[in-house]
């Protein structure tokens, strides 16, 4: 049994009780019976009357009552509720859960005891288990509180609140929270990863052969030169570093051949190389082209930590976005160990095949369109990838290039002509780029090329 509170007169059953400890029990209200439902509303309410008197109207806009796209948890102690936590699915889409953490209480008798840190970390726990990648909340709730708790300053992401995949309850808070406390750029907001990185998902040749002629004309001849890289999954906006983890994952397994009607034939490197020299005139990079190393003394860097982590403390990034090719330049050599040089200024088509054919990847970033092709939006929908290979049209000699990129595990191949214009335009001012961390430099995408090893 459960005392709702003040009162004592109010008691939920939730079926057989386990012995009382003095480890506090947290349960969902999913788990209570509606019926019961009042009295633990009348519990929480006696809770955050006392913690914030003056807002306590905000209750009517933390709805208890079965909300599908909320967590709702209660900490019992000794059978008496104690505290109280919410935590608001921010997004419809289910590719990369976000959640916005509207309230965590404690009772204030029971604070200063690790209850509220124990709370925190089930609701963390809880969480990720349902595939939240990151978690937000406003500041105000204690910030020293939840900066010890791992959660970092950040603005409030703007562009994903008010796109059209939030979901109703956030919409709900955000309404009715505007009027009550101040949101935007000048509130304190912070946030926390809970899933930086997923699994490497490393693909036999057989696999990643059977999904490229997808792209292909089948009756056309094709010459191809291809690294394959392990896949990373990027999580949010962190594509950049999502291509950096597959560039550390470089495979010795290089693919050169022929395309003809949609079966691949091997060739050696210096039959490539000869082919290649006849059908589309051949020359090393052009002198106009600046080349430089990065960071001749790199930061101190602590390889325990993770790349996201190391990223947000070198004050690259808030949440994994990367607008600045010198600063995942940085990443890749001080933290991955990478071999790396940058490349300013006008890249052409040759300058693509020059660093393939001599086993190098390139990461660049481009505009993503519909099916992740390039398109030209003036850096508004700015993403980063990696050339992983060439394909020539025997035909024609037109030349086309494979991407990799973490949205898809897919190999995906696009007009060499069309992904340079898409670079050369990314030169912002990004429409989300107060949600976004970007230096006094401003952004420096726009004909900036990562040249590395691809061959471990």
């Amino acid at each position: 049994m459960i005392d709702g509170g003040e009162g004592g007169g109010n008691s939920i059953g939730l079926g057989p009780q386990p012995p009382t400890h003095t480890r506090p029990q947290i349960v969902s209200l999913l788990d209570i019976a509606p019926q019961d439902v009042p009295a633990v509303v009348s519990a929480v309410t006696s809770i955050v009357s006392l913690q914030w008197p003056q807002k306590a109207t905000l209750l009517h806009i933390l709805p208890l009552v079965h909300d599908p796209d909320a967590m709702c948890l209660i900490m019992l102690l000794s059978s008496k509720v104690i505290g109280f936590a919410k935590l608001i699915r921010v997004q419809r889409s289910h590719r990369n859960l976000v959640g916005f953490l509207a309230c965590l209480i404690i009772d204030k008798d029971h604070r200063h005891q690790g209850f509220g840190a124990y709370f925190l970390d089930d609701v963390e726990r809880r969480a990720a288990e349902s595939m939240y990648s990151r978690i937000y909340l406003s500041a105000e709730l204690s910030p020293i509180f939840f900066s010890v708790s791992g959660y970092t300053p950040c603005p409030l992401v703007r562009d994903i609140l008010h796109s059209r995949i939030v979901t109703s309850s956030m919409q709900h808070y955000l309404a009715q929270a505007s009027s009550k406390v101040e949101l935007g750029e000048k509130q304190s907001w912070a946030t926390k990863a809970l899933i930086e990185e997923r699994p490497i998902v490393n693909s036999n040749y057989d696999w990643w052969w059977s999904r490229l002629p997808f792209h292909l004309n089948a009756s056309t001849s094709y010459l191809m030169f291809v690294h394959y890289l392990p896949w990373s999954s990027q999580i949010g906006p962190s594509c950049g570093l999502s291509a950096l983890r597959m560039s550390c994952l470089a495979s010795c397994a290089r693919f050169h051949g022929s395309v003809v009607d949609g079966k691949y034939n091997a060739m050696k490197v210096q039959e490539t190389t000869d082919f290649i020299a006849k059908c589309a005139p051949f020359q090393s990079i052009r002198s106009g082209i600046e080349t430089f190393d990065i960071f001749e003394d790199p930061p101190n860097i602590n390889r325990r930590i993770s790349l996201l982590q190391t990223a947000i403390k070198l004050k690259f990034t808030w949440i994994g976005e990367m607008f600045n090719a010198l600063h995942l330049a940085c990443l890749a050599k001080s933290y991955c160990g990478l071999n790396v040089q940058v490349h300013k200024g006008t890249f052409t088509k040759r300058d693509i095949l020059n660093h393939i054919i001599n086993r190098k990847n390139i990461i660049l970033a481009y505009d993503r369109g519909p099916n992740h092709q390039p398109i030209l939006n003036g850096g508004n929908s700015a993403h980063w990838a990696i050339i992983t290979g060439i394909l020539i049209n025997m035909d024609t000699n037109h030349i086309d290039v494979i991407l990799q990129h973490g949205l898809s595990h897919y190999p995906l191949v696009v007009k060499a002509d069309l992904l340079l214009e898409s670079n050369k335009q990314l030169t912002g001012p990004i429409s989300s780029a107060s949600c976004y961390r970007i230096g006094s430099e401003g952004i420096q995408l726009a004909q900036y090329f990562l040249v590395m090893d691809a061959v471990a």
